[in-house]
């Protein structure tokens, strides 16, 4: 009994593709892998939605993909925070500098280059810090003759923001 192997290489849409017989059997042309086109789930942890925040604020988001997550980037009113290239997708702003509604932002990539991006809106109030007390000295008290003048000193707190 002979045996006959053929093999015939052809282009099919561009890529090759094997084509083996053996006795009349025939195997299935070889293919390319497909493409990942699948984006990374991205959800917001914290800060939590409608968070009023001072200074420092710490973002974290949970992100998953079909292959790998390998970027999240963090922005701040859309300027570059930080960047993490692995889990935990934890990052610390620092906000003390603005005011009013800030956006939250995070861009997460996988493997492939597909983008999720997630936003949240935070409220930012100033951090004031009171400085010491320091004394008054009223003027000199107008003397009435036979009255004595009592000795007062006003003390009042100075208020200023941080910025």
């Amino acid at each position: 009994m002979t045996h006959i192997l053929r093999t015939r290489i052809t282009a099919a849409l561009g890529a090759l593709a094997a084509t083996a017989s053996l006795g009349g059997f025939a195997a299935a042309p070889a293919s390319a892998a497909p493409k990942d086109t699948i984006k990374p789930a991205v959800t917001f942890q914290t800060p939590s939605a409608g968070k009023v925040a001072q200074g420092k604020v710490t973002s974290t988001v949970k992100a998953t993909d079909n292959t790998k997550v390998t970027k999240a980037q963090l922005y701040v009113a859309g300027k570059l925070s930080g960047t993490r290239t692995s889990a935990p997708w934890t990052l610390t702003a620092d906000l003390a500098k603005r005011t009013g509604k800030v956006a939250l932002t995070w861009k997460v990539s996988d493997a492939a280059g597909n983008v999720t991006t997630v936003t949240r809106t935070v409220t930012v109030e100033p951090v004031y810090t009171i400085q010491p007390v320091r004394p008054i000295t009223p003027a000199p008290a107008v003397t009435t003759p036979g009255f004595p003048v009592p000795e007062v000193t006003v003390t009042t707190p100075v208020i200023k923001p941080t910025r």
